[in-house]
């Protein structure tokens, strides 16, 4: 049981409070045991009033003495209930939140490996879900459990004092509850450990389907993928299934050992009273009412076991990461750290296999030298291990055998910190933070000397390093410049405008080593130039490591290496290389933008650089929305995305309730359980008054008429233990995936809403349909009970003497008006916590989706104390709810021990009047007693009922929610042979109305072409490839398909016809295989996998693994290099046999072989398809039939790359791109067109399912 683990994380300050608190509760708890010696005493009384030895008088002095006694326990009660209540709930916020605060720091510090299975997915539900079940289990019902285990010590104190022999006898009757309970508990903590864990994986896959749901939406891919994700929900099922009996039998044991000491207690009682053993009745009654408590107590404690165990678990999953020693702590203050560094890099000897795959080397003993102040390029085709040597100069893995080091000091022997703050790296997919650009690009000076610096000094360097990277003036022209908020992984940025900002953040604290891995494949041809040169102009001063397929960014290095099946097959520079004509030279070859060089593009001296708004007003691609635009927009996400409309508890439980009719059986068997528990309290207030009048009769018969009660009890015991022995798991599975499905259909504009990140969705994807199951699972059948109960003891009081019944239960306003009251108050407070937790937990899972950028810019600690610091804003004033909701929750608790006063007064004044016999008297104050009794409990599942509550609203509006996105009545099937028709199109993102993006744009893209798009970054172009794909409509304009505006074609046939390749692939949990059929209409036979593979050149490396198809992409795709992802992503594109293929950078990330290799099999497939893409690298394009210039979003020129390039205009001033160079500087290669080398001997791939060649 890790629960008293948790106290461990207490400060001193609330180890001292859940002192007073837990004092408090004992307090609390031991009134109602007072309560049964004050009135086991009188009575005594009330057998002499029956029996006519006492006078009315004094009878009624007597009454009068002993309700005062009432007043002073409600007192004590509403005082220490309100103490414990209050105390118990403040330090459970606090330690939770340490919990959360330690386990996200925790996770921080892992090595990179560790991430390759643990993804964000499961970060968000452990940080949200297992602390909230943490959190539930220390809080106000440890005060509850406190309490009833303090009631039974009491109780059982006060028995043994008064009669040990029979106290004892009865004790000895429960003891096998406790082995029960032990045996119960063991099993149902292991249950609720797997169904954490199973829990976990599908969060993962649910945080890579929101993350990706326009691939999702292109793909039709929603069916698969709930499928998928019901798997998961099938294993948790089952183990759900499992834990209904257990929590069956435990109970239903907890009731059976309530009921069985009464039995006992009478018939033993009696049997005592009757040979002289227990003095007087008053003595059997006190007994008797103590053994009531026990029960009662035994009863109360059945739900808090149960949070208990759920707490257990749930913290067991937390120390597990909490107790993970990590391999490469990058915390650690261990290592040297050099005064100076001049950036000489040597690698001897190294050797490597990743950590998932031991058995495959990716270096086979690579040793080479980089020098100081040199720019280094590594070339070499995608998976040769360029950027494995990346991941071990940043120290994310350790060599197998041999070393680095760095001026002559091996890196494992430096601090992890120290290096990565020397050496800065920008990666080929740009990681950005939700945050604004400032921060962003400000997160580069992490771990320097300028890390603290003051606003105005940091804000010049920033300032600095994005003019450097070609990034201010598209910066500057946004609404809030700098402060811009760039959104959930920068999906308000274009690729270009991300890359620049990444940029700008590797080169502002001037690093003596800069790593670029692709860092400029993301851009358009006019930004790259520029880039290129600060880049060129910023290595000059340091040691550069150049990653690159695109060797036009590399031809003025110092030296390049080529490497080849891990390993190094030649290096030299440019020149050198191209005359020995080996590998190097055959990619020059490849990669020649023309073959006849009188084609050549213009010198660098012809260019002239396009006006800056060629680049696009601010990111039009993917608005950039700011702070204010995104506060502006709702005032909380439930009203940014659905209606204003708030279900009743009721109405929600009957909607969901209704809509599971199918499990009438299983409802009715409850029903008829929850009816007869319910019933036994009122029935054992009868029972109770029959035997306490019983022994008004002669002592002969009392023996005869006790025996015949106490059978009754048993029997009673009996029936509640068959009750309780029906209650099982099925909802959750169901509401699980039914609000999936509910989030994966809504509209992309949903979205791209801040508060609608894949984080914050996954988390409510846990949490709210686990409210709800804990609400219409057991706890709807423990409170049915509840409500059973208080009705019928209402019922029987009114029965049995209705004057004495009206004016006892006229109170129940002031019992249910407190209670729910508490309920409301609880209900805000929850919901604003809900939402503080589940953004804190976004930004967790964000960071650790970007675990390499975070590490490689030394950000652990930064976002674990921003992670920290979110944590806070609850309990910078709890009181303010929780002390409001506790005089009401202490109200609801204690205002029994007043309706007992007022019982017991009037109803001892019209027993004294004659009115009212003994008999009546006793049936009704015990009604009484359960029925306050009842009440309580009710209130004790409140918690339960505002999750369940919050999270039924949620998952009813989301499912009233309506795609604007979707089929029209009379819908169509599309031509797909047909052209698409752009007339006079504009567009508008949702968010940002007030910014246009496409303006007017006019096109006409033939049946059967090729056409491209081409243009600066964030002029409209990955926009009108959004628009194709009818992720949103055109606010002004049509988009028709032939004769037929998109709009009115059936949304999921036509997008069948269309495949997409985006430029950052987003590859799933599962095999190679299972992603490629993601992209598939229908079944689909190997052989069309094989087929579809060999097209997009990835069939020879999947066949080299040793599991082929089957074998585990990891988590996004984790196992795999960024080129073979996207071949992958190819594959997937083509399995579907297309009638349209759009290609967004589609080959950006691929070397030089599988680039051409994959351009020749789209040209061989595009004679029947048409082909729309989007690029940058013009040398992609240039066959194209048609290519459109956008500026602006508009169309500024179109034609062919001939007509284009004589026009002298907007395309020309592109091709002068250092593509264009590269291609003018290779024209004298035609003399060796003969002596071509074989292509093929640097296409090869070795087998490490990662990073190959």
């Amino acid at each position: 049981m890790h629960v008293q683990r948790i106290f461990t994380l207490m400060t001193p300050t609330d180890a001292v409070l859940n002192i007073i608190g837990a004092i408090a509760a004992m307090g609390a708890g031991a009134a109602l045991p007072l309560m049964a010696l004050i009135f086991g005493s009188f009575v005594g009384r009330f057998t002499d009033f029956g029996a006519g030895e006492t006078s009315p008088e004094a009878f009624r002095r007597d009454v009068n003495s002993f309700t005062l006694w009432f007043v002073y326990l409600f007192i004590g009660k509403f005082t220490l209930t309100y103490l414990s209540g209050a105390i118990f709930t403040v330090t459970a916020l606090r330690v939770t939140k340490t919990l959360r605060s330690e386990f996200v720091k925790a996770v921080l510090r892992q090595e990179i490996s560790f991430y390759d299975k643990f993804g964000p997915g499961a970060v968000a539900v452990k940080a949200t879900t297992n602390a909230d079940l943490v959190n539930a289990g220390i809080s106000e019902k440890l005060a509850r459990v406190i309490q009833s285990i303090s009631m039974m010590v009491t109780a059982l104190v006060i028995a043994l004092v008064q009669s040990w022999q029979m106290t004892l006898i009865i004790i000895a009757v429960v003891f096998p509850l406790f082995i029960i309970l032990g045996i119960t508990m063991t099993i149902e903590a292991n249950l609720d450990g797997q169904i954490l864990k199973v829990y976990a994986e599908a969060a993962n896959l649910a945080e890579e389907i929101i993350g990706s749901i326009k691939t999702v939406h292109a793909f039709g891919a929603s069916r698969l993928l709930l499928e998928r994700f019901d798997k998961w929900l099938v294993q948790a099922s089952h183990a759900g299934y499992k834990k209904g009996p257990t929590l069956g039998v435990m109970y239903a044991s907890e009731f059976f050992f309530s009921f069985v000491p009464y039995a006992m207690a009478f018939w033993q009682g009696t049997r005592m009273y009757l040979s002289g053993q227990v003095d007087s009745v008053g003595t059997l009654v006190i007994v008797i009412f103590a053994v009531l408590m026990i029960s009662n107590a035994i009863g109360q404690i059945a739900p808090a076991t149960s949070s208990f165990i759920q707490a257990s678990s749930a913290a067991s999953e937390l120390f597990e990461i909490l107790d993970r020693k990590s391999q490469l702590d990058p915390h650690s203050g261990e290592g040297a750290t050099p005064d100076t560094v001049t950036g000489h890099i040597s690698i001897r000897d190294v050797e490597f296999a990743y950590p998932s795959r031991p058995n495959i080397r990716i270096l086979k003993g690579v040793s080479l030298d980089i020098p100081a102040k040199k720019t280094t390029a590594f070339v070499g085709a995608s998976g040769s291990g360029k950027s494995t040597i990346i991941s071990l100069l940043e120290r994310w893995y350790e060599p197998g055998h041999g070393f680095l080091t760095l001026d002559g000091h091996r890196i494992d022997e430096l601090n992890v910190k120290w290096l990565r703050s020397k050496v800065r790296l920008v990666q080929q997919e740009p990681v950005l933070f939700n945050d604004t650009i400032f921060n962003n690009v400000a997160q580069g000076l992490v771990g320097t000397e300028h890390e603290y610096a003051d606003e105005r000094t940091r804000r010049d360097m920033v300032t600095r390093a994005c003019k450097e990277a070609n990034a201010s003036e598209f910066i500057e022209n946004l609404p809030n410049g700098y402060d811009t908020n760039v959104g959930e992984r920068a999906g308000l940025l274009s690729g270009g405008q991300k890359q620049r900002i990444a940029i700008a953040r590797s080169i502002i604290s001037n690093p003596p080593v800069l790593l670029l891995d692709e860092a400029t494949s993301a851009l358009d041809a006019n930004s790259e130039k520029v880039v290129q040169q600060a880049l060129d102009r910023v290595s000059m001063s340091r040691t550069t490591i150049v990653i690159a397929h695109k060797l036009a960014t590399i031809m003025k290095a110092d030296n390049i290496i080529v490497f080849g099946h891990g390993e190094v097959l030649e290096q030299g520079t440019h020149q050198s290389l191209l005359q020995r004509n080996g590998p190097y030279a055959a990619l020059v070859h490849a990669q020649s933008l023309g073959d006849n060089p009188g084609d050549s593009a213009p010198t660098a001296g012809d260019w002239e650089p396009l006006p800056d708004t060629a680049q696009g007003t601010p990111a039009p691609e993917k608005e950039a929305e700011t702070v204010a635009d995104i506060n502006d927009s709702s005032s909380s996400a439930m009203e940014a995305i659905c209606p204003p409309r708030s279900y009743s508890l009721l109405r929600i439980l009957g909607i969901f309730l209704g809509e599971n009719l199918n499990l009438w059986h299983m409802y009715l068997v409850c029903i008829i359980a929850s009816l007869i528990g319910g019933a036994v309290y009122p029935a054992q207030a009868i029972l109770l008054t029959r035997l306490i009048t019983a022994y008004e009769l002669p002592d002969d018969e009392v023996q005869a008429e006790v025996n015949l009660y106490a059978l009754l009890f048993f029997i009673v015991a009996i029936v509640m233990f068959l009750a309780y022995a029906c209650l099982g798991w099925i909802l959750t599975r169901r509401y699980r995936f039914e609000l999936l499905e509910s989030i994966i259909r809504q509209d992309i504009t949903f979205f791209d809403q801040a508060e609608n990140n894949a984080a914050t969705l996954t988390s409510r994807l846990s949490t709210d349909p686990m409210g709800l199951q804990e609400l219409i699972g057991i706890n709807l059948a423990l409170m049915l009970i509840v409500v059973i109960n208080l009705t019928s003891s209402v019922a029987l009081a009114l029965a049995y003497g209705w004057e004495l019944g009206l004016v006892v239960f006229s109170t129940l306003p002031l019992i249910f008006g407190s209670g729910f009251l508490r309920l409301r108050l609880e209900s805000k407070f929850d919901a604003e916590n809900a939402s503080i937790f589940a953004e804190s937990a976004r930004f967790a899972s964000q960071a650790v989706g970007a675990m390499r950028t975070v590490s490689a810019f030394t950000l652990e600690h930064n976002i674990w104390t921003e992670y920290d610091m979110r944590l806070q804003q609850p309990l910078r004033n709890p009181l303010r709810v929780v002390g409001m909701s506790m005089i009401w929750y202490s109200l609801a608790e204690s205002v029994e021990f007043l309706v007992m006063a007022l019982a017991f007064w009037y109803g001892g004044q019209l027993l004294a009047d004659g009115e009212y016999t003994t008999e009546q008297f006793f049936v009704i104050y015990i009604a009484i007693v359960f029925g306050g009794e009842a009440a309580g409990q009710f209130f004790a599942y409140t918690p339960n009922i505002t999750k369940a509550h919050a999270g039924g609203n949620y998952i009813l509006k989301l499912r009233e929610t309506k795609a604007s996105i979707t089929d029209s009545p009379d819908a169509h099937n599309p031509d797909a042979g047909a052209e698409f028709h752009f007339d006079h199109v504009y567009f508008r993102y949702p968010q940002r109305r007030h910014v246009p993006v496409l303006q007017g744009l006019h096109l006409d893209i033939k049946a059967g072409s090729s056409v491209a798009f081409v243009g600066g970054s964030g002029c409209g172009k990955s926009t009108t490839i959004g628009l194709l794909e009818r992720y949103y409509d055109p606010t002004q304009g049509q988009l028709c398909l032939g004769q037929e505006s998109i709009s009115q074609l059936q949304l999921s046939a036509y997008r069948n016809h269309i495949s997409l390749v985006p430029q950052e692939p987003t590859l799933y949990q599962g095999t190679i295989r299972d992603n490629i059929i993601l992209g598939a209409i229908s079944p689909v036979s190997d052989e069309q996998i094989e087929t579809a593979a060999r097209e997009a050149n990835i069939l020879t490396f999947i066949q080299s693994l040793p599991d082929g198809f089957h074998t585990e992409c990891g988590s996004r795709g984790a196992q795999l290099s960024g080129g073979q992802k996207q071949r992958i992503a190819i594959a997937r594109a083509m399995i579907r046999d297309p009638a349209i293929i759009l290609l967004d950078e589609a080959t950006s990330a691929l070397d030089t072989t599988s680039e051409k290799s994959i351009q020749e099999s789209l040209k061989s497939v595009g004679k029947r398809r048409t082909i729309i893409s989007v690029a940058h690298r013009l040398s992609t394009i240039r066959h194209c039939d048609q290519i459109f210039v956008f500026v602006e979003g508009r169309i500024a020129e179109s034609g062919t790359h001939a007509q284009l390039t004589a026009l002298r205009g907007h395309y020309y001033r592109l091709a002068s791109s250092p593509e264009g160079q590269f291609k003018f500087a290779m024209s004298h290669l035609t003399s060796l067109d003969s002596a071509k080398p074989n292509l093929s001997t640097v296409s090869s791939e070795n087998v490490d399912g990662r990073t190959l060649w």
